[in-house]
């Protein structure tokens, strides 16, 4: 089989498109997605983005993104037709030899920066399973969920709002971001959630004029938890979401939680979805009105030397 690999290029991206949107028919990106998703990446690699071709036919498609000493599977799809021929384990292959040169020891699939999936879909994507491991990667776990709730007909639950006032009533307040909180929001991300702070200064930078986006919870007006939605311009995208933890356990999160709904409700959305949660938040999201509706197996592989 005459398979050559070679970095994307921009006259690949219509049969890259269906390749993906073939292969991971839930998560089907457009050009603009695309673009945003790969293309955009702030530490985009074009060798950590490669497009297997036989015969002059683009085949399949992967693309990885590194974060430290990680590296991260984010994208990966062989087209209909060409399928269990060795094509996906090749360029897997490829992918770890070219992250192993460049200093990464762990490779995981998925939830990299701007990931398209937080993991393998173990109902619509059961096979990928197999796949990743015969290809010697570890399934870590299956706590990650996407979940949503209807809006349709939502109302603040009654204890929701005397929680509000009670908290209020300890020095609390609740608001949406404005341009006198946005450096105290960067600087509460940078010292309390580092992995959240590009979100939020990236979403700032592309919707200057959303920045009610974000609902900040103070304490004796210091930031002390936010919310955010339309991380990317999905006004129903709900999350990042985080309090301080001194002041977890006392419903600020509840209260945060339910403001970011009516937010979305003001802006006409009719859900509210999350794409990555689970783990210990999974109860608090269950107990305030959202279900699972996507289940995740996390994989992940050590290469290279120690």
């Amino acid at each position: 089989m005459n398979l050559e690999e070679r970095s994307f290029k921009g006259r690949d991206l219509k049969p890259v498109l269906e390749i993906i949107n073939d292969a991971m028919p839930l998560d089907r990106l457009n050009e603009e997605s695309f673009r945003y998703r790969v293309l955009l990446q702030e530490n985009y690699d074009p060798e950590l983005c490669i497009v297997s071709e036989l015969e002059g036919e683009v085949v399949g498609f992967i693309y990885s993104v590194t974060r430290g000493e990680t590296g991260y599977i984010n994208i990966l799809g062989v087209k209909q037709g060409f399928r269990r021929r060795g094509i996906g384990s090749r360029m897997l292959a490829t992918i770890e030899e070219k992250l192993s040169k460049k200093g990464i020891r762990r490779i995981v699939f998925s939830g990299g920066p701007r990931y398209l999936v937080p993991g393998v879909d173990v109902k619509a994507y059961s096979r990928a399973i197999g796949f990743f491991t015969k290809n010697g990667y570890s399934e870590l776990n299956r706590e990650s969920v996407s979940m949503s709730m209807s809006l349709m007909g939502y109302t603040t639950p009654r204890e929701v709002l005397e929680l509000e006032k009670k908290l209020t009533a300890e020095g609390y307040s609740f608001q949406q971001l404005d341009d006198e909180h946005v450096l105290e929001l960067l600087l509460f991300l940078k010292a309390r959630f580092p992995w959240w702070y590009e979100d939020a200064r990236r979403t700032m930078e592309r919707y200057p004029r959303c920045l009610d986006w974000f609902t900040l919870a103070l304490r004796n007006g210091e930031i002390v938890g936010y919310c955010q939605i339309a991380t990317d311009g999905l006004i129903e995208h709900f999350g990042p979401f985080g309090v301080a933890e001194e002041h977890r356990n006392k419903g600020v999160g509840t209260v945060l939680f339910h403001r970011c709904l009516r937010l979305i409700q003001s802006l006409g959305g009719k859900n509210a979805w999350l794409a990555w949660g689970g783990g210990r938040n999974y109860s608090f999201y269950i107990r305030n009105g959202m279900s699972e509706t996507r289940r995740f197996a996390v994989f992940a592989k050590s290469i290279g030397g120690e």
